[in-house]
């Protein structure tokens, strides 16, 4: 039930933008027990691209990219000792749902000092909108579709009790389409892509109740029309567990 809240909390925006959060706050170590809960919120930086369509027919001009700041929630439920169900919503943005598979390692509820955790998480999502923060022009408006694909492998060393060292390589596959429903561009279609690298490292502090991560990322995006950008970030989150 508690899960049920959490979802129903983190979806009910649906405004989307050109944004690529960088920073993940996943720790390589399940849950582990069945509906275990925790909810985060952080801040940190985004890479964000704005759409300013010249000329006509479909739009192929490049992304104007740019760092952005915003805020990010996180969820995660155990299902087994092993293995976890999240949920990710960044500020204005597409959702994501995933799952973490623990590979190696004892799980959080039975992790102590010096216990090495390894990790592999895979998760997706899709929205629809009117509402994206990328067109430029107030006249504008679009029926638009975003989504992302992503994986990561995550491995992390307890140093102490309460100290999770961890580090991480990411593949995001992001992509979004739609076609201009009013203003001067009304009628012209869009599609944009990106590949996107990351890699990150961040250490977790936590009780039994209350955790805090502190998170630094780095972010290659390759949108269609745009090319490689590269990004560095630092987050922060503070948590709260429910066990």
């Amino acid at each position: 039930m508690k899960f049920i809240i959490l979802l129903s909390i983190l979806f009910s925006s649906c405004s989307i933008a050109v944004k690529t959060p960088s920073s993940r706050f996943i720790s390589p170590e399940a849950k582990g027990e069945f509906l275990h809960t925790d909810l985060g919120m952080s801040y940190g930086g985004y890479s964000k691209g704005e759409l300013e369509p010249t000329g006509a027919g479909p739009v192929t001009d490049p992304l104007v990219m740019k760092h952005s700041q915003g805020v990010m929630a996180n969820g995660t439920l155990g299902f087994t000792e092993q293995v976890d169900i999240y949920v990710v919503l960044p500020e204005r943005t597409t959702p994501q749902v995933g799952f973490k598979f623990q590979l190696l390692g004892k799980s959080e509820k039975e992790a102590t000092k010096k216990n090495h955790s390894l990790a592999t998480t895979i998760a997706y999502g899709r929205a629809k909108t009117t509402d994206a923060d990328f067109l430029t022009s107030s006249n504008d408006k679009a029926d638009i579709t975003n989504r992302v694909l992503d994986f990561s492998v995550i491995y992390g060393y307890r140093a102490e009790e309460n100290l999770l060292l961890y580090t991480g390589v990411s593949y995001s596959d992001y992509d979004f389409d739609g076609k201009f429903t009013s203003g001067a561009n009304s009628g012209r279609i869009f599609q944009y892509d990106s590949k996107t690298l990351g890699c990150h490292a961040g250490l977790m502090t936590s009780n039994k109740k209350w955790f805090t991560k502190l998170e630094a990322s780095l972010q290659q995006t390759d949108w269609t029309h745009t090319g490689k950008q590269a990004y560095g970030f630092g987050a922060i989150q503070v948590g709260y567990n429910w066990n």
